[in-house]
């Protein structure tokens, strides 16, 4: 039966008779097996000694990235497992794929691997991810015995090596079966007195314990469970038994008897180890006692047991020696360790808190910043250009202090001048020496700096398409403004019906044009940052009741049915970015639907309330569903058809959800229709009030009242004077102040409004034309800026003012509503 053990996570199959021998390591061949070699091994006579030599380790060797796959590993890896035919072949593979390909392949011997793979697949993951670097066990299907540990990386990666250990494990097993086929109980505890080994018959003998003894118990609860189980014929105190037996085992060999109450003796002999442990071994003397109690009277006891102790003697001896040639062999892979540190391609020193260089691990480094003879005891400010070592010994003793990893960057150059970057990395090794690790960082830094160049170069050409958007917007909003102050004094007129038709339809063009130019200011606005979100509590039903109002007309003109699901839920909100965003979807869903209905409604869940437009429209591919967020992208209007709008309204939505952080959902099936929603903060605690609409424009009287219009276009001066004298208006116009002031001047009137374009002749700005005017009549005339840039810094410079400002074009019912906002003080 195998011997119980704490030192090893898995738990090994029973020994087989007469285990073939370990299969050899195949010899690496004249080319190193090895993926991919790290850069200080590439090229040159000691770059291939190198490589041989990783290949040529009885250790393999393998490196994960984040992601799990294999991106290095050299020979001794793949002939772990004889079934992968090239390392190239595993270079890229996931950990999943090679544990994967290892059971298909019949790699992994096992009662679990081979009944339940999948839970062992499980295991072997979850062993890889935890990165403990703790030993692992496992039993390959041609007889060998591998163990696996693994570390992971700073970047989220692991590297692991993979030892055959199947000499050692077939002497453990050959020490298990020893153990196990003796007659006596036989236990191995550690320096620390606990239970680190025992066989059945131990645990057989220990008849005082209610339980099993197992792996792991001290020596003292061993004891007083077994005192006190009443089951001891004793000739003290329990407590007493239990300290003269802790005093006893300090010697190097003691023993004593232990007689059980229904008359079992049982000799219990300890012996001190090399390392610090004991052995323990417990022989059931009952029938010994018997005759040697019949040799007392017969004169024979003495002889009788010393010839029982001096087998038992022999046989500890020899367990002993076992054990000792255990040790070297640990001796041995703690060598091989070594090696494996002075063949990783960083450079690797322990270094004392007091800044003395006391071991170099890779001394043939490429990248030595010293020579590689330099004796043990120089101080780092000795060896190294002083910002260097004062940043390397900062780390150090940041690290032994708390113990924390340490990281530092410097800069040193090669002899031609040229700059080199290396990354230090520094972990406490005791309490008054660190390990430090330097790698070799200049091509990372080099790529860094051409991205971030990259980076500059893309925000440039971006701001360039912003300014070239505003100066275009800009140059266009002149002539269509015009054309819209023409357009409405000349519907004014009596037409004949085929010239009032021309007049709708040029109406119509400019005012598709007209909401162009709206979405790119609104997206200029919007990465500008002029748009600052104003938070008002209000019902959200009638929000609805004023977009349904609104949509409604235009629905029915397509044959569809508006449908609006009534909600009293009260929002926390901008109300107009609000309307802009459900707007948008009713737009949407109306232009693409052709028949059926849409429907608008809200739906609460706990401390939002989610704004859904559903649609019986075309519906969107799932591809297409990132792509209707960007500007000028239309679902099945590729040849820009204008009827079916411009693209820029999802664009817009998608920039006012980001300001306000709110969440846009889209579902959508081809053919049947889509969803879109957003989801809007719910205000419990406000009560519903009653919104008070805004003045019906054409009840406002506005006869008389006098403007003064500055616009150095003199087609915008005259097609503002002829739409607002046609409703009443008296209108003074001038392209520079100077005429504007001599045309008021000549009517001996003051205006009541000023009206006056952003960008002027000679530089002057419509705010400096406005204020030269208050000074020149002496009062606090309202303003109204116009312009038709879109630029940032004029939205800025606008804001600033305080002046209202419109962009052209503009509906004349909108400068009427400015004028009569600024006319009362708004």
């Amino acid at each position: 039966m195998p011997v119980r053990q704490t030192t090893q996570p898995a738990q090994p199959a029973a020994p087989q008779p007469a285990p073939p021998a370990a299969p050899q390591t195949p010899a690496p061949s004249a080319a190193p097996e090895i993926a991919s070699p790290p850069a200080a091994v590439a090229g040159g006579s000691a770059g291939v000694d190198i490589a041989t030599a990783i290949n040529a380790l009885r250790i393999g060797l393998a490196v994960f990235d984040p992601e799990e796959r294999l991106v290095w590993c050299n020979g001794q890896f793949r002939y772990t497992y004889l079934s992968f035919q090239s390392v190239d072949d595993l270079i890229g593979m996931t950990l999943e794929d090679i544990l994967r390909l290892e059971l298909e392949n019949g790699e992994i011997a096992g009662e679990q691997a081979t009944l339940h793979p999948e839970q062992w697949l499980a295991e072997m993951l979850a062993f890889h991810r935890r990165g403990a670097y703790e030993p692992l066990e496992q039993r390959l299907a041609d007889g060998r015995w591998i163990q696996i540990k693994i570390r992971r990386t700073a970047d989220g990666g692991s590297v692991g090596h993979w030892s055959d250990i199947t000499e050692a494990k077939l002497v453990h097993l050959r020490l298990e079966d020893a153990v196990n086929n003796t007659a006596d109980g036989f236990a191995f505890w550690d320096q620390t007195e606990r239970l680190m080994m025992f066989n059945h018959r131990f645990a057989d003998l220990m008849e005082g314990l209610d339980g099993p003894p197992s792996s792991g118990s001290g020596l003292r609860e061993v004891l007083e469970n077994l005192v006190h189980s009443g089951r001891l014929l004793l000739e003290e105190t329990g407590q007493e038994l239990v300290e003269r037996w802790v005093k006893d085992r300090r010697q190097p060999v003691c023993e004593r008897v232990l007689d059980y109450v229904h008359g079992r003796s049982y000799l219990i002999k300890e012996r001190r180890t090399r390392d610090g442990g004991t052995v323990t071994v417990l022989t059931d003397i009952t029938d010994l006692k018997e005759k040697e109690r019949q040799l007392v009277f017969r004169g024979q006891t003495l002889e009788a047991t010393i010839s029982e102790l001096e087998m038992v003697q022999a046989t500890l001896e020899e367990q002993g020696a076992e054990l000792a040639g255990t040790a070297e062999r640990l001796a041995e892979m703690q060598a091989q360790s070594r090696a494996i540190i002075e063949a990783v391609p960083d450079l690797l020193m322990t270094v004392a808190a007091d800044g003395a260089l006391r071991e170099i691990l890779s001394p043939d480094h490429e990248d030595l910043p010293f020579p590689p003879d330099t004796a043990p005891g120089r101080r780092l400010d000795q060896l190294l250009p002083p910002v260097t070592a004062d940043l390397l010994l900062a780390g150090v003793r940041a690290a032994v202090s708390t113990g924390l990893p340490q990281r530092v960057q410097y800069a040193s150059f090669r002899p031609d001048g040229q700059p080199q970057w290396f990354d230090a990395r520094i972990a406490a090794k005791a309490f008054d020496e660190a390990l430090v690790c330097v790698r070799n960082i200049t091509e990372m830094r080099r790529i860094q700096d051409s991205l971030e160049q990259a980076t500059a170069i893309a925000e440039k050409a971006n701001a360039d398409k912003t300014r070239f958007l505003a100066a275009a917007s800009h140059d266009l909003r002149q002539p269509i403004q015009a054309l819209n102050l023409f357009i409405h004094a000349l519907s004014g007129q009596p037409h004949a019906p085929a010239v009032r038709e021309i007049i709708d339809k040029i109406e119509r063009s400019t005012a598709a044009l007209g909401d162009l130019l709206n979405g790119l200011l609104n997206i200029s606005k919007l990465e500008a940052g002029m748009v600052e979100p104003v938070l008002t509590r209000f019902p959200l039903g009638r929000l609805f009741d004023r977009l349904a109002l609104e949509y409604g007309p235009l629905a029915q003109a397509k044959g569809l049915e508006l449908r609006m699901v009534r909600t009293g839920a009260m929002v926390l909100s901008d109300h107009t970015l609000l309307e802009r965003i459900i707007g948008n979807f009713l737009t949407n869903a109306i232009r693409y639907s052709l028949d059926g209905r849409v429907l608008l409604g809200a739906r609460r869940r706990g401390g939002v309330v989610t704004v859904e437009v559903w649609d019986t429209g075309i519906g969107i591919e799932a591809g297409n569903i990132p792509l209707i967020f960007q500007e000028f992208h239309q679902v099945d209007n590729a040849a820009r058809n204008r009827r079916e709008g411009l693209g820029l309204g999802l664009a817009i939505v998608d920039r006012l959800a980001q300001l306000l952080g709110y969440q846009i959902t889209v579902r959508s099936t081809p053919g049947k229709g889509s969803c879109f929603s957003v989801d809007v903060p719910v205000d419990l605690d406000a009560r519903d009030g009653d919104d008070e609409d805004a003045d019906d424009l054409d009840d406002v009287d506005l006869q008389g009242v006098v403007i003064l219009a500055i616009d150095d276009e003199p087609d915008i001066l005259e097609g503002i004077e002829a739409s607002l004298t046609q409703q009443g208006y008296r209108v003074f116009t001038g392209c520079t102040v100077d005429e504007a002031m001599a045309a008021v001047r000549a009517a001996a009137v003051v205006p009541d409004v000023i009206l006056s374009d952003y960008r002027l002749e000679g530089g002057i700005t419509g705010i400096d034309a406005i204020r030269r005017v208050r000074d020149s009549l002496g009062g606090p005339i309202p303003g109204i800026l116009l312009t038709g840039d879109t630029a940032p810094e004029i939205l800025r410079a606008t804001q600033a003012s305080g002046f209202p400002l419109l962009h052209k074009p503009l509906p004349v019912h909108e400068l009427k509503g400015a004028i009569i906002a600024a006319l009362s003080g708004g």
